[in-house]
């Protein structure tokens, strides 16, 4: 096509032609004229017409902590291509997963560091596809992959858009079976981790009176055990996701079998031990038994449409008719 536009133009440019050509990597076009004089004479100029273009893309728009995450370097106008591919990661100083491309042929020049897979896509087994695809797999994300990513022909020094990369890390929320918590009666902590496909952590309950750690559980893929025991009284337990690898939401919990106003109304938390992640204080407050059902009865008429008058005085007759038990 651009041979043919080379000596379309060469035909407007003289009465006679005696010969045009091009040469296209520089993509120049080459004419020997001859006019009416019998004057010989060159034209050089150069020919616009669509080039060989990259754009590197993602699996998603992030990466998840601890899961697998794929790049795909995507050549067009690539038929008949010659060059290497070369895919790199802004904090490394060298190449960090190079191809070769000659026609039908697609080689790996060298293997990626560990714990990445490289390989030839589509396209690459085809010298006249104009679309080809190069990949490279993380295979298990970790935070030294946030950074910018981008992919380049070396012989043609055309590259594509950075592909900003973040990783998304596991978080963590304490909750409790109730917004508070019965004198003497039972009452479950939650500890809920999210992005936590393929965990490989520690998951620590802290209580603020005891300063240190109160109860663990251990979490490698797909198996959850206890670590350390919680104190008599209390029962720590791996719930439910802990035992399948790839889901994202896992739960620990931590019974206490019966609630003690003195040591157990204070801020509770969880962590990931290694990867310093903790959630936000659960603040348990402990009511006897009279007390919450006085605290019961006025959120059931605070629900209710009555009037602030009539909410009153009903709240106040039903909180009399309750004793404290002896």
């Amino acid at each position: 096509m651009a041979v043919l536009l080379c000596v379309l133009v060469s035909v407007t440019a003289a009465n006679y032609v005696l010969v045009g050509w091009l040469q296209p990597k520089l993509r120049i076009c080459v004419v020997l004229l001859l006019d009416n004089s019998f004057c010989v004479s060159f034209l050089f100029f150069f020919l616009s017409f669509p080039g060989v273009s990259l754009n590197i893309s993602g699996s998603s728009s992030h990466a998840v902590l601890n899961e697998p995450f794929t790049f795909t370097c995507t050549v067009t106008q690539a038929a008949g291509l010659s060059d290497s591919v070369y895919i790199y990661k802004k904090t490394k100083a060298t190449v960090f997963a190079p191809f070769y491309q000659s026609g039908s042929s697609c080689i790996v020049i060298s293997g990626p560091p560990p714990g990445y897979t490289v390989a030839c896509g589509s396209g690459t087994d085809s010298s006249s596809s104009s679309t080809k695809n190069y990949i490279l797999k993380i295979n298990r994300a970790s935070e030294h992959d946030t950074t910018d990513w981008w992919c380049l022909l070396n012989t043609a020094r055309t590259r594509s858009q950075n592909f900003s990369l973040e990783v998304y890390s596991a978080s963590l929320v304490l909750s409790g079976s109730s917004p508070h918590a019965v004198l003497n009666e039972s009452f479950t902590l939650t500890c809920t981790v999210t992005q936590a496909a393929n965990l490989d952590d520690k998951v620590v309950f802290y209580r603020k009176t005891t300063f240190s750690v109160f109860a663990s559980l251990k979490q490698i893929n797909t198996s959850c055990a206890v670590f350390s025991g919680a104190p008599t009284g209390y029962t720590a337990s791996c719930g439910s996701g802990t035992n399948n690898s790839s889901s994202s939401t896992k739960k620990y919990t931590l019974l206490i079998n019966r609630v003690s106003s003195v040591s157990d109304s204070t801020d509770w938390w969880c962590e990931l031990y290694y990867s310093y992640k903790r959630s936000r204080n659960f603040s348990l407050q402990v009511y006897s038994e009279y007390m919450f059902k006085v605290l019961f009865i006025h959120r059931v008429i605070k629900e209710t449409n009555v009037t602030f008058v009539f909410e009153n005085s009903l709240f106040n007759l039903l909180s009399n008719s309750i004793q404290p038990e002896s």
